[in-house]
């Protein structure tokens, strides 16, 4: 697909309002369709760094998604939130803000 409109060689925007990607010009309104490629995004994002994983953790006891574990926390709950983030097993309690990693598993 043109990045720059035929008529008036402005630049072309995409447009992807109506679920299809529309390369749309500005100044002289013509419309054209996008190609497959210009559906993609570029993005870099990183899962180790670009997730706050102490918020995570700290708001996991609350999910109920999550897994809960028979485990006694050293608040005395018998029993523990896990979490998984980037293959690194945590458990959480709700109950205080006691955090262990996998191989701290009592």
């Amino acid at each position: 697909m043109p990045k720059f409109c035929e008529a008036c060689k402005s630049v072309l925007t995409k447009d992807t309002s109506s679920n299809y990607v529309v390369m749309i010009c500005h100044r002289c309104s013509k419309n054209y369709d996008g190609d497959p490629e210009d559906s993609l995004i570029i993005s870099n994002f990183n899962p180790t760094s670009d997730i706050d994983t102490s918020m995570v953790l700290a708001l996991a006891p609350h999910d109920r998604v999550n897994k809960i574990e028979k485990m006694e926390c050293s608040c005395g709950r018998k029993y523990m939130t896990q979490v998984v983030i980037d293959s690194t097993t945590s458990y959480t309690c709700d109950n205080c803000d006691v955090i262990l990693r996998g191989d701290q598993k009592k």
